[in-house]
């Protein structure tokens, strides 16, 4: 007995160990979903999930929903977590992929033999595909927006409905007759009921059939296109819905939530998706249906929206979200289900013949909705980094068209002008450069480079790493300025204004940790580690005036100030590599503008005069084996790069060109020089140069102005 009992033992470790092993050997896929794309959809996510991982088993998918997506994604990316797959919609996606956080998902496509795009409707991966070719985004879906109708208000007034019409009689001016004969106002120009719901809503749809759009391209839009006759005489027809013919709610008023479609008080909506029908829509109190497009001037092309499924690019599971990404948006019988819960239109075409036989409450005439999404006319909205800027001028200029309060012709000149500025300008948003591919810097080594850059709209810090070429923003509040990286590239100081005043902060490499160490009560400058990173070092401005050293630990505690020089600025401190002393520029008398170099042991003793220059020598750095300091000077004239050696042996020129040389660093094996270079015209960016003067180069590390280099070693 009790060798069998031994022997069940042993069994049932073994497949205690199985087990295990088997569990350890699952590839983990997270998919992070949007709660804005409603209940339905996190369901199908979630009985999916079900689905897939009992049939791979080596495959484990995890869905997390969240709201506010593109701060969570953004956040998730700086500290090094993202998920596995996401479904940004292209609106909200814009600056992720500019900034390639997506994996090109062509490759995989062309390498999987059981996939054919042509499965899909045709326009399904326009809005996907880049123009070198890459694809960011994998369709589930195509929203196309069609006309939504009330049956019962055209019927009372005595009016055909538009899919009763002959197409070409379904235009512009029919809309104008439906709306006006729908529009109920009493004596007191009260209005009871209006003959269409907003309008202005999809304004793309109405640009669009007038042969207009507000963009050379819709896709990373390069130029304005808001001042041409066809938008004009699009911009004007909306202007006469609102002003001349009163047929639907003024513009931003209180007004307009009392007339929504579904409220049964407004006759029509020009461009609704199929994403309004299902169970919402099944007790109305009134008959309704759908129709295409009214013709307009040019066409009855429309706009349509589309969700999809990303990659991350970083993902190291890529293979298994494809899997995944294929089983929920390109499997029927997954599809299927996805009708049921969402009531939306899958890009797979061989869905169509099933529609209506599983969407909740399908209108009569459903397939306009996929005779829209196939009229060649069909445009997708504009994918642009610097949408919110654009649309803040855009809004504005609706206010003033849609109100009549200024000419159309007058208000989108102003319109043009200023969309031009912001699109020229490429400045993306916030996101834009949080995790962005630069190309990588040949023959400088591993390393990471921070530096602070406008590129966003503010000052923030962004790491650039050497070997790969990412670039990764770490800040987000405030104006952040002058980052320096710990001796053991751990850490990051640098300066924000982020609670209400200028002070010193620290952070991991990472962008995570950050917290503030200074008092606000002190206007602080110039943050520098202590080679053990105990300590940090700045200048403030201080109560008798001018600026002064200070020290302070990395934990807030034991701040001191170092010098007194009575007004003068003592400013841009360095610590040696011994820890004993630190470097800094001063003005003080009898130098007056021209900043010399000075020294002083970190207990505030034994200050002096280190090196002297003609002219002007500011923001000394200490060389890693202790024996120069960096300066940038304009010793020569011209505000250049040397190195003085603190053993007064003499200096080296080392960058001798027309732009304005400053802010230098050394490399950790102290053997190249980084350093900002400004060529006075407003292009200011990131350069590198051999200590002894060769290989100057410049560094790509994306747009922007970009200054105040540090670098550090890289930490795995």
């Amino acid at each position: 007995m009790r060798c069998v009992r031994a022997w069940s033992g042993i069994v049932v470790a073994l497949l205690i160990l199985f087990l295990s092993a088997w569990a350890g050997a699952q590839t983990s896929v997270v998919h992070m979903t949007n709660s804005i794309h409603g209940a339905g959809w996190y369901q199908y996510l979630t009985e999916m999930a079900e689905r897939f991982n009992a049939l791979h088993h080596d495959i484990e998918v995890e869905i997390i929903r969240t709201s506010y997506y593109e701060d969570r994604y953004a956040t998730m990316l700086a500290g090094g977590t993202p998920p596995d797959v996401t479904d940004f919609t292209p609106a909200l996606a814009a600056q992720f992929v500019e900034a390639g956080t997506f994996l090109d998902l062509k490759s995989l496509m062309d390498a999987d033999s059981d996939f054919d795009p042509g499965d899909l409707l045709p326009m399904s991966f326009e809005v996907f595909t880049l123009p070198d070719g890459s694809i960011w985004g994998f369709p589930v879906d195509i929203y196309p927006l069609v006309t939504y109708y009330n049956e019962d208000i055209l019927s009372a007034a005595g009016l055909a409905f538009p899919n009763d019409l002959h197409p070409d009689d379904w235009n512009w001016d029919q809309v104008v007759t439906i709306a006006r004969r729908t529009t109920i106002r009493l004596g007191d120009d009260t209005v009871v009921q209006y003959g269409i719901d907003r309008p202005n809503q999809r304004w793309i749809t109405v640009l669009n059939q007038a042969g207009g759009a507000p963009y050379d391209r819709m896709i990373f839009p390069t130029e304005s296109r808001w001042n041409t006759p066809e938008v004009r005489e699009a911009m004007d027809w909306l202007r006469s819905l609102f002003v001349e013919h009163r047929v639907a709610a003024p513009y931003g008023s209180a007004e307009v939530s009392d007339f929504y479609f579904w409220l049964g008080k407004t006759a029509m909506h020009l461009a609704y998706g199929p994403g309004m029908i299902g169970g919402g829509y099944e007790d109305l109190g009134f008959g309704w249906d759908v129709s295409l497009p009214p013709k307009g001037p040019a066409n009855r092309g429309s706009m349509y929206t589309t969700n999809a499924f990303q990659i991350t690019a970083d993902s190291p599971n890529a293979e298994a979200a494809w899997e995944w990404i294929k089983f929920i948006a390109y499997n029927e019988d997954s599809l299927a289900r996805f009708i049921e819960l969402t009531n939306r239109i899958p890009a797979l075409a061989s869905m169509q013949a099933v529609y209506p036989t599983l969407a909740e409450n399908p209108p009569k005439h459903w397939l306009r909705f996929y005779e829209t999404a196939m009229d060649p006319d069909i445009v997708p909205p504009p994918m642009d980094p610097n949408g919110p800027r654009v649309d803040e001028v855009v809004f504005a200029g609706f206010r003033e068209i849609f109100s009549g309060s200024r000419p159309t012709e007058v208000v989108l000149e102003e319109v043009h002008r200023r969309v031009n500025a912001i699109l020229q300008e490429g400045t993306p948003s916030r996101f834009a450069t949080l995790i962005d591919r630069s190309p990588a810097a040949e023959d400088l080594g591993s390393g990471v480079i921070v530096f602070q850059s406008n590129r966003t709209g503010s000052w923030q810090i962004f790491k650039y790493d050497l070997e790969t070429g990412v670039v990764e923003q770490l800040t987000f509040l405030g104006q952040n300025h002058y980052p320096r990286i710990s001796r053991d590239g751990t850490k990051v100081a640098f300066e924000s204004t982020r609670d209400g005043a200028r002070a010193v902060y620290t952070m991991n490499i990472d962008g995570s940790d950050q917290k503030r160490i200074t008092p606000l009560d002190m206007d602080i400058r110039n943050a520098s580690w202590s080679p053990d990173g105990e300590y940090i070092t700045f200048h403030a401005r201080v109560p008798e005036g001018g600026w002064a050293v200070h020290t302070i630990k990395a934990d807030g505690t034991e701040l001191r100030r170092l010098t007194y020089s009575d007004g003068a600025t003592d400013a841009w401190a360095s610590w040696s590599p011994d820890g004993k002393t630190i470097v800094f520029s001063s003005n003080r008398a009898p130098h007056g503008p021209n900043y010399q170099t000075y020294i002083i042991n970190v207990d505030g003793t034994g200050e002096r005069q280190l090196i002297s220059n003609p002219r002007r020598s500011q923001r000394p750095v200490w060389s890693p084996d202790g024996q120069a300091i960096v300066v940038g000077s304009n010793r020569d004239g011209q505000w250049d790069i040397y190195i003085d050696y603190v053993d007064g042996s003499g200096s080296v020129r080392v960058t001798n060109d027309a732009r304005t040389d400053l802010e230098p660093a050394w490399s950790p094996d102290g053997t190249k020089i980084v350093y900002t270079g400004d060529n006075n015209d407003g292009d200011i960016g990131i350069y590198v140069v051999n200590a002894d003067g060769t290989g100057q180069r410049r560094l790509d590390v994306g747009p922007g102005q970009n200054q105040h280099p540090s670098w550090g070693p890289k930490v795995e």
